[in-house]
Protein backbone atom coordinates (compact mmCIF):
# COMPACT_ATOMS: atom_id res chain seq x y z
CA UNK A 1 0.00 0.00 0.00
CA UNK A 2 1.48 3.24 -0.94
CA UNK A 3 0.28 6.18 1.54
CA UNK A 4 0.72 10.09 0.33
CA UNK A 5 1.17 12.99 2.24
CA UNK A 6 0.30 16.23 1.43
CA UNK A 7 1.84 19.29 4.17
CA UNK A 8 0.92 22.54 4.41
CA UNK A 9 4.16 25.09 5.70
CA UNK A 10 4.04 28.37 6.78
CA UNK A 11 6.74 29.56 4.83
CA UNK A 12 7.43 33.57 5.85
CA UNK A 13 5.91 36.76 5.83
CA UNK A 14 4.78 38.06 2.76
CA UNK A 15 2.22 36.53 -0.34
CA UNK A 16 3.27 36.60 -3.66
CA UNK A 17 3.29 40.51 -4.35
CA UNK A 18 1.94 39.73 -8.48
CA UNK A 19 -0.66 37.61 -7.53
CA UNK A 20 -3.49 39.57 -8.44
CA UNK A 21 -5.99 37.12 -8.52
CA UNK A 22 -5.02 35.39 -5.18
CA UNK A 23 -3.64 32.63 -7.22
CA UNK A 24 -0.34 30.24 -6.33
CA UNK A 25 3.13 30.09 -7.30
CA UNK A 26 4.92 27.12 -9.46
CA UNK A 27 4.93 24.69 -7.94
CA UNK A 28 7.17 23.56 -9.57
CA UNK A 29 7.26 26.06 -12.38
CA UNK A 30 5.74 29.42 -12.07
CA UNK A 31 5.98 32.20 -10.21
CA UNK A 32 2.51 32.99 -8.49
CA UNK A 33 -0.32 30.87 -8.96
CA UNK A 34 -0.88 27.71 -7.36
CA UNK A 35 -2.00 26.05 -4.09
CA UNK A 36 -0.33 23.05 -2.67
CA UNK A 37 1.17 22.12 1.01
CA UNK A 38 3.55 20.14 2.36
CA UNK A 39 6.34 20.92 4.75
CA UNK A 40 8.04 19.10 7.37
CA UNK A 41 9.52 18.04 10.32
CA UNK A 42 6.84 16.54 12.24
CA UNK A 43 4.73 13.15 12.95
CA UNK A 44 2.12 14.12 14.76
CA UNK A 45 -0.02 11.41 16.94
CA UNK A 46 3.38 10.41 18.35
CA UNK A 47 4.68 14.05 19.64
CA UNK A 48 7.41 14.87 17.12
CA UNK A 49 9.95 17.21 16.98
CA UNK A 50 12.20 19.06 14.42
CA UNK A 51 15.90 19.02 14.34
CA UNK A 52 17.66 21.25 12.50
CA UNK A 53 21.41 21.15 12.25
CA UNK A 54 23.42 23.93 11.33
CA UNK A 55 26.50 23.58 8.71
CA UNK A 56 27.94 26.95 8.42
CA UNK A 57 25.51 29.24 6.84
CA UNK A 58 22.94 26.99 5.75
CA UNK A 59 20.24 25.32 8.04
CA UNK A 60 19.24 21.69 7.63
CA UNK A 61 15.91 20.12 8.89
CA UNK A 62 15.90 16.70 8.96
CA UNK A 63 12.51 15.05 7.98
CA UNK A 64 12.99 12.16 10.73
CA UNK A 65 10.38 12.24 13.09
CA UNK A 66 11.43 11.88 17.01
CA UNK A 67 9.01 10.63 19.54
CA UNK A 68 9.14 11.54 22.81
CA UNK A 69 9.75 15.54 21.97
CA UNK A 70 6.82 17.88 21.03
CA UNK A 71 6.62 20.43 18.19
CA UNK A 72 5.92 23.34 18.59
CA UNK A 73 5.26 26.38 16.43
CA UNK A 74 4.95 30.29 16.54
CA UNK A 75 1.58 31.84 17.31
CA UNK A 76 -1.16 32.29 13.91
CA UNK A 77 1.36 29.82 11.97
CA UNK A 78 -0.76 27.89 10.12
CA UNK A 79 1.09 24.64 9.68
CA UNK A 80 -0.56 20.83 9.16
CA UNK A 81 0.06 17.85 7.86
CA UNK A 82 -2.44 15.70 4.99
CA UNK A 83 -1.94 11.84 4.19
CA UNK A 84 -4.31 9.57 2.33
CA UNK A 85 -3.88 5.99 3.54
CA UNK A 86 -5.02 4.26 1.02
CA UNK A 87 -4.80 5.98 -2.06
CA UNK A 88 -1.51 5.99 -4.58
CA UNK A 89 0.27 9.13 -6.39
CA UNK A 90 1.27 12.49 -5.24
CA UNK A 91 -0.53 15.29 -3.67
CA UNK A 92 -1.36 18.87 -5.70
CA UNK A 93 -4.14 21.01 -3.82
CA UNK A 94 -6.47 24.02 -5.74
CA UNK A 95 -7.58 26.86 -3.78
CA UNK A 96 -11.50 27.91 -4.08
CA UNK A 97 -11.22 31.07 -1.85
CA UNK A 98 -12.61 31.36 1.50
CA UNK A 99 -16.07 29.65 0.48
CA UNK A 100 -17.49 29.91 4.30
CA UNK A 101 -16.77 33.40 4.95
CA UNK A 102 -14.22 32.46 7.99
CA UNK A 103 -10.91 34.15 6.69
CA UNK A 104 -9.24 30.99 5.14
CA UNK A 105 -9.38 29.83 1.81
CA UNK A 106 -10.96 26.27 1.14
CA UNK A 107 -9.13 23.45 -0.14
CA UNK A 108 -9.35 21.20 -3.02
CA UNK A 109 -6.68 17.91 -2.60
CA UNK A 110 -6.14 15.63 -5.30
CA UNK A 111 -3.88 12.49 -5.63
CA UNK A 112 -4.82 9.06 -7.51
CA UNK A 113 -8.05 9.87 -9.18
CA UNK A 114 -9.39 11.75 -6.02
CA UNK A 115 -10.41 14.93 -4.88
CA UNK A 116 -11.38 15.96 -1.17
CA UNK A 117 -12.62 18.99 -0.04
CA UNK A 118 -9.72 20.56 3.11
CA UNK A 119 -10.83 23.38 5.76
CA UNK A 120 -7.23 23.77 6.94
CA UNK A 121 -7.15 23.72 10.73
CA UNK A 122 -6.86 26.80 13.05
CA UNK A 123 -2.90 27.14 14.01
CA UNK A 124 -2.10 25.11 17.07
CA UNK A 125 0.79 24.22 18.98
CA UNK A 126 1.49 20.98 17.75
CA UNK A 127 0.17 21.21 14.22
CA UNK A 128 -2.15 18.59 13.37
CA UNK A 129 -2.51 15.86 10.28
CA UNK A 130 -5.61 15.36 8.88
CA UNK A 131 -6.06 11.78 7.16
CA UNK A 132 -7.93 11.32 4.07
CA UNK A 133 -9.54 8.10 2.84
CA UNK A 134 -10.70 7.01 -0.34
CA UNK A 135 -14.20 6.10 0.30
CA UNK A 136 -14.45 10.30 1.89
CA UNK A 137 -13.60 11.94 -1.11
CA UNK A 138 -15.97 14.79 -2.42
CA UNK A 139 -14.97 14.02 -6.64
CA UNK A 140 -13.80 10.08 -7.67
CA UNK A 141 -13.11 9.32 -11.17
CA UNK A 142 -10.76 12.01 -11.74
CA UNK A 143 -7.46 9.73 -13.37
CA UNK A 144 -4.41 12.14 -13.14
CA UNK A 145 -5.98 14.69 -11.50
CA UNK A 146 -3.53 17.28 -10.56
CA UNK A 147 -3.58 20.83 -9.54
CA UNK A 148 -1.18 22.94 -11.56
CA UNK A 149 0.43 25.65 -9.94
CA UNK A 150 -0.54 28.22 -12.04
CA UNK A 151 -4.32 26.64 -12.20
CA UNK A 152 -5.94 29.03 -9.53
CA UNK A 153 -7.89 32.46 -10.47
CA UNK A 154 -11.05 33.90 -10.98
CA UNK A 155 -12.16 32.43 -14.64
CA UNK A 156 -15.94 33.24 -14.28
CA UNK A 157 -15.76 36.93 -13.01
CA UNK A 158 -17.60 36.79 -10.02
CA UNK A 159 -14.63 37.93 -7.65
CA UNK A 160 -13.63 34.61 -6.25
CA UNK A 161 -10.79 32.11 -6.51
CA UNK A 162 -11.72 29.24 -9.05
CA UNK A 163 -9.20 26.42 -10.10
CA UNK A 164 -8.51 24.60 -13.44
CA UNK A 165 -8.11 21.01 -12.66
CA UNK A 166 -5.72 18.45 -15.24
CA UNK A 167 -6.74 14.96 -15.44
CA UNK A 168 -5.70 12.39 -17.98
CA UNK A 169 -7.71 13.23 -20.60
CA UNK A 170 -9.20 16.66 -20.34
CA UNK A 171 -9.25 20.14 -18.05
CA UNK A 172 -12.18 20.75 -15.45
CA UNK A 173 -12.94 23.99 -14.45
CA UNK A 174 -14.25 24.00 -10.56
CA UNK A 175 -15.51 27.15 -8.93
CA UNK A 176 -17.36 25.74 -5.68
CA UNK A 177 -16.59 22.85 -3.43
CA UNK A 178 -19.07 20.21 -3.81
CA UNK A 179 -21.23 19.10 -1.49
CA UNK A 180 -22.25 15.35 -2.47
CA UNK A 181 -20.03 13.03 -4.04
CA UNK A 182 -19.44 13.27 -7.81
CA UNK A 183 -17.28 12.90 -10.68
CA UNK A 184 -15.41 16.00 -12.68
CA UNK A 185 -17.79 15.90 -15.92
CA UNK A 186 -20.57 16.68 -13.18
CA UNK A 187 -18.96 19.32 -11.28
CA UNK A 188 -17.31 20.77 -13.64
CA UNK A 189 -18.48 24.59 -14.53
CA UNK A 190 -16.49 23.94 -18.03
CA UNK A 191 -14.74 21.07 -19.46
CA UNK A 192 -12.08 21.04 -22.12
CA UNK A 193 -11.25 17.97 -23.86
CA UNK A 194 -7.93 18.03 -24.33
CA UNK A 195 -5.15 15.61 -22.23
CA UNK A 196 -2.78 18.77 -21.41
CA UNK A 197 0.77 18.42 -19.64
CA UNK A 198 0.19 21.62 -18.21
CA UNK A 199 -2.52 24.66 -17.42
CA UNK A 200 -2.19 28.25 -16.41
CA UNK A 201 -4.77 30.79 -15.35
CA UNK A 202 -2.44 33.66 -17.07
CA UNK A 203 -5.03 36.46 -16.35
CA UNK A 204 -6.37 39.33 -19.22
CA UNK A 205 -2.91 38.88 -21.57
CA UNK A 206 -4.80 40.91 -24.43
CA UNK A 207 -6.25 43.53 -22.35
CA UNK A 208 -9.57 43.01 -23.66
CA UNK A 209 -10.97 42.35 -19.99
CA UNK A 210 -11.41 38.61 -20.27
CA UNK A 211 -9.61 35.60 -18.43
CA UNK A 212 -7.21 33.94 -20.63
CA UNK A 213 -6.03 30.34 -20.31
CA UNK A 214 -3.38 28.47 -21.81
CA UNK A 215 -3.44 24.46 -21.72
CA UNK A 216 -0.41 22.43 -23.62
CA UNK A 217 -1.48 19.72 -25.71
CA UNK A 218 0.37 17.10 -24.39
CA UNK A 219 -0.48 14.54 -27.39
CA UNK A 220 0.60 17.28 -30.11
CA UNK A 221 2.51 19.85 -27.97
CA UNK A 222 0.53 22.96 -29.05
CA UNK A 223 -0.26 25.60 -26.66
CA UNK A 224 -3.94 26.85 -26.86
CA UNK A 225 -5.36 29.70 -25.82
CA UNK A 226 -8.55 30.10 -24.61
CA UNK A 227 -10.50 32.87 -23.34
CA UNK A 228 -13.81 33.50 -20.96
CA UNK A 229 -16.36 32.93 -20.58
CA UNK A 230 -15.87 29.14 -19.93
CA UNK A 231 -18.89 26.84 -20.16
CA UNK A 232 -19.90 23.51 -21.19
CA UNK A 233 -17.68 21.20 -23.51
CA UNK A 234 -14.81 22.98 -25.26
CA UNK A 235 -12.46 21.13 -27.53
CA UNK A 236 -9.22 22.71 -29.31
CA UNK A 237 -11.60 24.17 -32.30
CA UNK A 238 -12.75 26.84 -28.97
CA UNK A 239 -9.47 28.30 -29.00
CA UNK A 240 -8.89 31.55 -30.10
CA UNK A 241 -5.03 30.41 -31.38
CA UNK A 242 -3.45 27.96 -31.45
CA UNK A 243 0.75 27.80 -31.45
CA UNK A 244 2.69 24.19 -32.33
CA UNK A 245 6.56 23.92 -31.16
CA UNK A 246 6.48 22.08 -27.44
CA UNK A 247 7.03 18.66 -28.73
CA UNK A 248 9.96 16.80 -30.49
CA UNK A 249 9.56 15.03 -33.25
CA UNK A 250 10.97 11.67 -32.14
CA UNK A 251 8.45 11.76 -29.23
CA UNK A 252 5.01 10.62 -28.42
CA UNK A 253 3.99 13.01 -25.44
CA UNK A 254 5.35 16.71 -24.20
CA UNK A 255 5.71 17.40 -20.58
CA UNK A 256 5.96 21.27 -21.42
CA UNK A 257 5.36 23.98 -18.93
CA UNK A 258 3.36 27.11 -18.58
CA UNK A 259 3.65 29.91 -16.01
CA UNK A 260 2.00 33.10 -15.80
CA UNK A 261 5.09 35.45 -14.96
CA UNK A 262 3.62 38.71 -14.47
CA UNK A 263 4.32 41.84 -16.63
CA UNK A 264 7.95 41.43 -17.49
CA UNK A 265 7.93 43.11 -20.60
CA UNK A 266 6.80 46.61 -19.27
CA UNK A 267 3.27 46.93 -21.57
CA UNK A 268 0.97 46.89 -18.93
CA UNK A 269 -0.48 43.21 -19.39
CA UNK A 270 0.95 39.92 -18.05
CA UNK A 271 3.21 37.68 -19.79
CA UNK A 272 3.93 33.79 -19.91
CA UNK A 273 6.49 31.71 -19.94
CA UNK A 274 6.24 28.21 -21.10
CA UNK A 275 9.37 25.20 -20.93
CA UNK A 276 9.47 22.50 -23.03
CA UNK A 277 12.45 20.15 -21.94
CA UNK A 278 11.79 17.96 -25.01
CA UNK A 279 12.96 20.51 -27.68
CA UNK A 280 15.23 22.23 -25.15
CA UNK A 281 13.58 25.67 -25.27
CA UNK A 282 11.39 28.09 -23.95
CA UNK A 283 9.50 30.88 -25.01
CA UNK A 284 8.45 34.18 -23.56
CA UNK A 285 4.67 35.28 -25.26
CA UNK A 286 3.97 38.51 -24.17
CA UNK A 287 0.26 40.67 -25.78
CA UNK A 288 -0.30 37.83 -28.38
CA UNK A 289 -2.30 38.03 -31.47
CA UNK A 290 -5.24 35.84 -31.89
CA UNK A 291 -3.61 33.74 -34.82
CA UNK A 292 -2.33 30.55 -35.06
CA UNK A 293 1.19 29.81 -36.15
CA UNK A 294 4.95 28.02 -34.35
CA UNK A 295 5.27 29.01 -31.04
CA UNK A 296 8.84 30.73 -32.55
CA UNK A 297 6.98 33.28 -34.29
CA UNK A 298 4.37 34.18 -31.61
CA UNK A 299 6.84 34.77 -28.89
CA UNK A 300 8.60 38.09 -28.22
CA UNK A 301 11.39 35.87 -26.87
CA UNK A 302 12.88 31.98 -27.13
CA UNK A 303 15.64 30.90 -25.66
CA UNK A 304 17.83 27.47 -26.45
CA UNK A 305 20.98 25.95 -24.88
CA UNK A 306 23.89 24.44 -26.81
CA UNK A 307 22.70 21.15 -25.61
CA UNK A 308 19.42 21.71 -25.09
CA UNK A 309 17.03 20.36 -22.04
CA UNK A 310 16.22 23.68 -20.46
CA UNK A 311 13.00 24.04 -20.30
CA UNK A 312 12.19 21.67 -17.58
CA UNK A 313 10.79 24.47 -15.02
CA UNK A 314 9.31 28.27 -15.85
CA UNK A 315 8.95 30.72 -12.71
CA UNK A 316 9.71 34.50 -12.25
CA UNK A 317 10.60 37.10 -9.92
CA UNK A 318 13.67 39.87 -8.77
CA UNK A 319 15.96 37.45 -7.27
CA UNK A 320 18.61 39.63 -7.75
CA UNK A 321 16.74 42.18 -5.94
CA UNK A 322 17.48 45.01 -8.73
CA UNK A 323 13.72 46.36 -9.64
CA UNK A 324 13.49 44.50 -12.33
CA UNK A 325 11.67 40.67 -13.04
CA UNK A 326 14.05 38.16 -14.06
CA UNK A 327 12.65 34.58 -16.19
CA UNK A 328 14.04 31.63 -14.19
CA UNK A 329 14.57 28.92 -16.71
CA UNK A 330 15.07 25.23 -15.43
CA UNK A 331 17.12 22.39 -16.84
CA UNK A 332 16.46 19.42 -15.15
CA UNK A 333 19.00 17.21 -17.46
CA UNK A 334 21.97 19.31 -17.47
CA UNK A 335 24.81 19.17 -20.10
CA UNK A 336 27.25 16.58 -20.02
CA UNK A 337 30.22 18.67 -20.12
CA UNK A 338 29.05 20.64 -17.10
CA UNK A 339 29.58 18.86 -13.48
CA UNK A 340 25.70 19.91 -12.47
CA UNK A 341 22.85 17.16 -12.08
CA UNK A 342 20.49 20.08 -12.72
CA UNK A 343 20.77 23.76 -13.53
CA UNK A 344 18.25 27.18 -13.07
CA UNK A 345 19.30 30.04 -15.40
CA UNK A 346 17.99 33.44 -14.70
CA UNK A 347 17.61 36.13 -17.17
CA UNK A 348 16.45 39.68 -17.85
CA UNK A 349 16.85 39.83 -21.17
CA UNK A 350 13.18 39.31 -22.72
CA UNK A 351 13.29 39.81 -26.56
CA UNK A 352 15.13 37.76 -29.42
CA UNK A 353 16.05 34.42 -29.61
CA UNK A 354 19.09 33.78 -27.41
CA UNK A 355 21.11 30.99 -26.08
CA UNK A 356 20.17 30.75 -22.55
CA UNK A 357 23.88 30.42 -20.93
CA UNK A 358 24.98 33.73 -22.67
CA UNK A 359 22.12 35.73 -21.52
CA UNK A 360 21.88 34.59 -18.25
CA UNK A 361 23.00 36.82 -15.22
CA UNK A 362 22.75 34.39 -12.46
CA UNK A 363 23.48 30.46 -12.92
CA UNK A 364 22.37 27.99 -10.25
CA UNK A 365 23.62 24.45 -10.45
CA UNK A 366 22.72 21.10 -8.05
CA UNK A 367 26.20 19.72 -7.84
CA UNK A 368 25.70 16.59 -5.83
CA UNK A 369 24.90 13.58 -7.42
CA UNK A 370 23.99 12.14 -4.16
CA UNK A 371 20.48 14.90 -4.58
CA UNK A 372 20.02 13.73 -8.06
CA UNK A 373 17.89 15.75 -10.57
CA UNK A 374 15.80 18.79 -9.27
CA UNK A 375 12.45 19.75 -10.97
CA UNK A 376 10.12 21.97 -9.17
CA UNK A 377 10.67 25.76 -8.58
CA UNK A 378 9.04 28.37 -6.73
CA UNK A 379 9.27 32.11 -6.26
CA UNK A 380 8.36 34.45 -3.30
CA UNK A 381 9.50 36.73 -0.69
CA UNK A 382 9.76 33.99 2.13
CA UNK A 383 10.67 36.36 4.86
CA UNK A 384 9.87 39.74 4.21
CA UNK A 385 12.65 41.70 3.87
CA UNK A 386 11.96 42.82 0.12
CA UNK A 387 13.41 40.75 -2.03
CA UNK A 388 12.57 37.28 -3.64
CA UNK A 389 13.29 34.16 -3.01
CA UNK A 390 14.31 30.82 -4.66
CA UNK A 391 12.65 27.78 -3.61
CA UNK A 392 13.63 24.25 -5.61
CA UNK A 393 12.74 20.46 -5.03
CA UNK A 394 15.06 17.71 -5.97
CA UNK A 395 12.49 14.22 -5.23
CA UNK A 396 14.11 12.15 -6.64
CA UNK A 397 17.85 11.66 -4.90
CA UNK A 398 18.61 8.18 -3.71
CA UNK A 399 17.89 7.78 -0.29
CA UNK A 400 17.22 11.35 0.70
CA UNK A 401 14.83 13.95 -1.13
CA UNK A 402 15.51 17.87 -0.46
CA UNK A 403 14.05 21.22 -0.62
CA UNK A 404 16.30 23.75 -1.03
CA UNK A 405 15.63 27.85 -0.32
CA UNK A 406 18.09 30.51 -1.59
CA UNK A 407 17.25 33.68 -0.27
CA UNK A 408 17.55 36.75 -2.65
CA UNK A 409 19.00 38.69 -3.06
CA UNK A 410 20.84 36.28 -5.03
CA UNK A 411 24.36 37.40 -6.42
CA UNK A 412 25.20 37.69 -9.82
CA UNK A 413 26.97 35.33 -11.23
CA UNK A 414 27.56 31.16 -10.56
CA UNK A 415 26.47 29.42 -7.83
CA UNK A 416 26.39 26.07 -6.38
CA UNK A 417 24.04 23.71 -5.31
CA UNK A 418 23.40 22.66 -2.17
CA UNK A 419 26.16 24.63 -0.60
CA UNK A 420 24.61 27.90 -1.96
CA UNK A 421 21.58 27.16 -0.23
CA UNK A 422 21.03 29.64 2.61
CA UNK A 423 17.67 26.48 4.51
CA UNK A 424 17.20 23.07 3.46
CA UNK A 425 14.19 20.73 4.27
CA UNK A 426 15.38 16.85 4.15
CA UNK A 427 13.62 13.48 3.61
CA UNK A 428 14.03 10.35 3.12
CA UNK A 429 14.47 9.75 -0.55
CA UNK A 430 13.60 7.19 -3.40
CA UNK A 431 12.60 4.38 -3.38
CA UNK A 432 10.48 5.72 0.03
CA UNK A 433 9.61 8.70 -0.45
CA UNK A 434 9.63 11.49 -3.01
CA UNK A 435 9.34 14.45 -1.30
CA UNK A 436 8.94 17.64 -3.44
CA UNK A 437 7.32 16.30 -5.91
CA UNK A 438 5.03 18.76 -5.79
CA UNK A 439 5.87 22.75 -4.70
CA UNK A 440 4.01 26.04 -4.75
CA UNK A 441 3.76 28.42 -2.28
CA UNK A 442 0.29 30.95 -1.14
CA UNK A 443 -1.25 32.79 1.44
CA UNK A 444 -4.38 31.03 2.06
CA UNK A 445 -5.39 32.34 5.79
CA UNK A 446 -4.56 35.88 4.37
CA UNK A 447 -2.06 37.38 7.08
CA UNK A 448 0.76 38.15 4.87
CA UNK A 449 2.31 35.19 5.95
CA UNK A 450 3.05 32.77 2.66
CA UNK A 451 2.76 29.13 2.74
CA UNK A 452 4.81 26.20 1.05
CA UNK A 453 3.12 23.14 -0.36
CA UNK A 454 5.52 20.36 -0.39
CA UNK A 455 3.63 17.09 -2.22
CA UNK A 456 5.14 13.80 -1.92
CA UNK A 457 4.51 10.16 -1.65
CA UNK A 458 5.65 7.51 0.60
CA UNK A 459 5.91 4.24 0.13
CA UNK A 460 4.64 1.81 2.58
CA UNK A 461 6.46 -1.04 1.36
CA UNK A 462 9.56 0.32 2.31
CA UNK A 463 8.60 2.18 5.13
CA UNK A 464 8.42 0.89 9.13
CA UNK A 465 5.02 2.51 9.75
CA UNK A 466 2.45 2.05 7.02
CA UNK A 467 0.33 4.78 6.81
CA UNK A 468 2.06 7.01 8.10
CA UNK A 469 3.48 10.42 6.23
CA UNK A 470 7.27 10.58 6.76
CA UNK A 471 7.29 14.08 6.46
CA UNK A 472 7.94 17.25 8.51
CA UNK A 473 6.36 20.01 9.59
CA UNK A 474 8.49 23.18 10.19
CA UNK A 475 8.51 27.36 9.62
CA UNK A 476 10.91 28.50 6.68
CA UNK A 477 13.03 32.06 7.68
Amino acid sequence: MRSISFLWLCACTSPPTDATDGSWVDTGSTRLTSPTAETGNTRTGDTASSEASETGDTDTVAATAETGDTATTGPGVLEFEVIAEDVEGFFSAGVLGDQDGDGVDELLVAAGGYLWSVAPPAPQAVPPTLTLLAADASITDAWGATFDPSSSGDADGDGDLDVWLRTYSDVHLLTTLPSTPTTPDLAATATIQISASSVANVGDIDGNGSVDLFVIDKLTGVVHWFEAPFSGILTEADALASWEGTLHPNHTTTNAKVASVGDVTGDGLPDVLIGSQGVGRAWLVSHPAPTDGPLDGMAVAAYGAPEGSIGSAVSAGDLDGDGTVDLIIGREFAASTLPAQSTWYTTDAVSGVSLIDTVAHTTIHQVDGDVGKCENTAVTDLNADGADDLIVSCPYGYYESHVFVVHGPIPRGTLELPAAATFTLADVGYPETHYGAHLAVTDIDHDGDAELAIGATVDSTYVSFPGQARLVFTELP
